[in-house]
């Protein structure tokens, strides 16, 4: 049974910077969770390397959609009248178009060359010829059949596949030929992604599961058994129209297999089992083409057609993939139904369910509440699934290590959202040995585990050990053949985040600089990613005082973002990435003292997102609100409007509370500035519990910086209320850290050492 989970649960979780305004006194944030700056992580590349890059396998895929539609009609009618399929016939038609006869010859050619085609030795029924034309079974040519459509039409068809036979066609030749698919079904390929409008960063991974399920669906369709010849002659030709790349044929033919069977069998006959495999055979079919609905509502029929058949081990296989479809459409209930009923068919008959099938279940129902936040059952599935693989018996060695890799990764993840770092290191570091006991030390497969692990470490400020992992992902990536560039680019875009972290900003820049290189050639200059590393490189150039190069780069980045908005080029004008441009430019303004700007320009990034996201993605889009408001805060504040500040606070702060819990490290930010405000409106009082749950936050987090700047403006609220001995431990509290942290922090030790001599002098007086 094939699993859904990667190794790590979460997938590569890219450090995208948080645009922020930071006054002396006041803390920002840096957060995988509601400070990606592009609104959400970014997951580039996939398993399947293409010969043109995604930009240009996009421009491919747009050119098939505009031959296809100036010449619709006439293919169809040529594809009827020489009883081809559509991609046939446009094959025929290239033939013909590279070696043109006279003119009026043109319909006479291709009938010729449809009987010859037909007319070659047939080899297996269920392979693909070289030449990528796909055997269609017992249908025959006439030698009377002619084209007919009228001749100056074909003359004219013949001169476009001319024009765009080097710009399209010979390149479908080239990916095909790198796919090792014939050339119509990568041209189905192209198709399906096409009518999908799939995202440029996700071309790759798409591309993958369309070619996978491609060779599971012409797998199914092998595997399918039966004793009724007309059955099997349907499912032969089926077989070879989806090996040549034609669905619609395809489909058809199994309605037809489908309905005989329906006819024929009783609801409880054994027959039910060619039912079941037909049904099975139709799901993977609308699967390979991305249609998950009715994938998932195929798959759960076929699961209660095998049960009807008395067949377990199938029944729980395919509610597993019914349950994975409904998870890729979006229907999480649905899906989380499905999977409890496949873990329960599993359980009802454990002597027949292989133990890898019922471990699988439990890692897909962890990683669904994983996708659904659900940290707390994600936890339970995945430790469920631990437990298993540990007690297997009789469990191929090297699957139980695979699988044993995928419930430590999940457990990671899911326990670093948490804020259980040490568990979830302990998890990480067992995934990596599992995974290197299954892949050697250099497999692209570590890369995730990698990443995320050194985002954790980055999060605990183990910076070293962070610069180790992620430095050990790059080589990996580089050493890759061939090599994954928009893989590399995403691990290189977290390296760049955490130097930035580490105030090493001539390293930050020059790696995101990379960085947009390759998204620019990969993906194009208006492509979000490359928006997300040019704001990025802009907060690196604000860092090192270069402002106005900064502006320059955030007013290019909008500029290319409304012109294509207004182009409809597959941007959205309110997309997050444009709300993020707008907070960078704010952040830009405060540094400038141009704060009445900076607070218009937050109030249109909130604006933005607000109108954004739907009801599924509403945690995200609450988390990346509340970022902003902690943002425009700071502004309110040093514009002098504290009760604007404390109410933007009060209310970022609820929501991060609510969706991130009180002991997240932004929750401990929004309330340590919460604080500060009610200082400042001598709200002493209110602001006491408040300072200490961020300074308990922050010790949590292991963030010494932040528990000694936080214990000491704590200081200063209880030398306000007169309790000068909570005041003093405090600032005590404070020399140690700072005494500890060591020179870089000389200047902040004297300061504190200045406040408690202060101090002692009230004392005295």
């Amino acid at each position: 049974m094939g699993g859904r989970l990667s190794l790590a649960a979460a997938g590569l979780a890219v450090v995208a910077l948080l645009s922020w305004a930071p006054p002396a006194s006041a803390e920002t944030r840096v957060s995988a969770v509601c400070g990606v700056a592009a609104g959400g992580s970014i997951r580039v590349g996939g398993s399947i390397s293409i010969i043109c890059t995604p930009r240009a396998l996009l421009d491919l895929i747009h050119e098939q959609q505009a031959f296809r539609d100036a010449q619709s009609e006439r293919i169809k009618q040529i594809a009827t009248d020489l009883n081809l399929s559509r991609c046939e016939a446009e094959e025929l038609v290239a033939a013909v178009a590279r070696e043109p006869p006279p003119p009026g010859e043109i319909g006479e050619w291709l009938a010729r060359l449809a009987r010859e085609r037909r007319s070659r030795p047939a080899p297996d029924q269920d392979r693909v010829r070289e030449d990528g034309i796909a055997e269609q079974g017992s249908i025959d040519v006439e030698r009377h059949l002619a084209v007919g459509i009228p001749p100056e039409d074909l003359e004219e068809l013949m001169q476009q596949v001319r024009r765009v036979d080097e710009r399209y066609l010979a390149r479908l030749e080239g990916l095909a030929s790198d796919l090792r698919f014939s050339r119509c079904a990568t041209a189905n390929f192209l198709a399906i992604l096409g009518q999908k409008e799939v995202p440029p960063e996700q071309l790759s991974d798409k591309l993958t599961e369309i070619a996978n399920g491609h060779l599971k669906l012409v797998e199914r369709l092998r595997a399918l058994t039966t004793r009724d010849p007309k059955i099997a002659e349907l499912r032969a030709r089926a077989t070879a129209a989806i090996a040549g790349g034609d669905y619609e044929t395809a489909d058809r033919l199994l309605r037809d297999a489908d309905a005989i069977v329906s006819r024929s069998a009783p609801a409880v006959s054994p027959v039910m089992r060619d039912k079941a495999q037909i049904v099975a055979a139709r799901a993977e079919l609308e699967r390979a083409q991305l249609r998950y609905m009715p994938a998932a509502e195929l798959f759960e029929e076929a699961a209660s057609h095998f049960e009807t058949a008395g067949n377990a081990p199938d029944q729980a296989r395919y509610l597993d993939l019914a349950g994975g479809a409904y998870q890729d459409a979006g229907l999480y209930t649905r899906a989380q139904t499905l999977y409890e009923e496949a873990l329960q068919c599993s359980e009802n008959h454990q002597d027949e369910v292989p133990e890898e099938a019922v471990i699988t279940i439990l890692n897909n129902i962890g990683g669904l509440y994983f996708a659904q936040s659900d940290y707390t059952n994600a936890i339970d599935r995945f430790s469920q699934a631990l437990q298993a693989t540990r007690c297997g018996e009789g469990l191929d060695a090297g699957v139980q290590v695979a699988l044993e890799a995928a419930s430590h990764g999940g457990l990671a993840d899911a326990k670093v959202t948490i804020n259980d770092f040490d568990s979830a290191e302990d998890h990480y570091a067992q995934a990596l040995s599992l995974t290197e006991l299954v892949h050697g030390g250099d497999h692209p497969t570590l890369v995730p585990i990698l990443t995320n692990w050194a985002w954790l470490e980055t999060i605990r400020g183990e910076y070293g050990r962070a610069e180790s992992l992620y430095l050990r992902a790059v080589a990996i990536n580089d050493t890759r053949d061939p090599a994954g560039p928009l893989e590399a680019a995403a691990t290189q875009n977290n390296l760049a985040g955490l130097y930035y972290s580490l105030r090493r900003y001539d390293e930050a820049e020059s790696l995101w600089t990379r960085v947009k290189g390759v998204y620019e050639a990969q993906l194009g200059e208006d492509h979000h990613a490359t928006l997300v590393v040019s704001q990025n490189i802009a907060k690196a150039l604000m860092k090192r005082g270069k402002l106005s190069e900064a502006e320059r780069l955030y007013d290019h980045a909008l500029a290319v973002w409304e012109t294509n908005a207004r182009k409809k080029r597959q941007v959205e004008k309110t997309h997050l990435v444009i709300a993020s441009l707008h907070a960078g430019l704010a952040d830009l303004y405060v540094r400038q003292h141009r704060l009445d700007e900076a607070k218009k320009k937050y109030d249109k990034a909130i604006s933005l997102a607000e109108s954004q996201l739907g009801d599924d993605e509403i945690v995200e889009q609450s988390l990346v609100i509340a970022g902003y408001e902690n943002d425009r805060a700071v502004v309110y504040e040093r514009l002098g409007d504290l009760e604007a500040a404390r109410d933007d606070l009060q209310h970022a702060l609820g929501t991060m509370a609510s969706k991130l819990g009180e002991d997240h490290p932004d929750s401990g930010t929004a309330a340590s500035n919460l604080a500060r405000v009610l200082m400042r409106l001598g709200r002493l009082d209110d602001a006491v519990p408040l300072y200490r749950t961020a300074i308990t936050v922050a010790e949590r987090s292991q963030r010494p910086p932040l528990v000694a700047s936080r214990s000491r403006n704590l200081a200063k609220v209880y030398q306000g209320l007169g309790n000068l001995a909570e005041a003093r431990r405090q600032l005590e509290k404070t020399r140690r850290i700072y005494q500890e942290l060591g020179p870089e922090y000389a200047e902040r030790l004297e300061a504190v050492e200045g406040e408690l001599a202060a101090l002692d002098g009230e004392a005295g007086r």
